[in-house]
């Protein structure tokens, strides 16, 4: 996840990605994916693409990325990174929308 977002031309140029564990953390998520579809799961997987075809697999990548970004964000430090902004804010100003 983090290796793809680096990619966005907004922050490619203050974000460093190691290429070899990019493409390592690429063949853990695709080894993880295939274990949980044709492993664990192969019985769901085969109803799901039987009634929604490629529509299934679409979602089930959308829903183990959603998991890894919350297990990102859910880092001890990365919401306090996240919210750092907020000290830079004119505060001030800001309580003036409660007036």
């Amino acid at each position: 996840m983090v290796s793809a977002y680096a990619e966005h031309p907004r922050v490619s140029d203050i974000v460093e990605v190691n290429e070899l564990a990019a493409k390592r953390a690429s063949t853990e998520t695709a080894d993880l994916f295939l274990k949980l579809i044709l492993v664990c799961c192969v019985k769901e997987a085969k109803e799901a693409i039987k009634y929604e075809g490629d529509y299934a697999m679409e979602t089930s990548f959308q829903v183990l990325s959603k998991v890894v970004a919350m297990e990102l964000i859910g880092g001890p430090t990365v919401n306090q990174k996240i919210t750092e902004f907020t000290e830079y804010l004119d505060t001030d100003a800001f309580n003036k929308l409660y007036e």
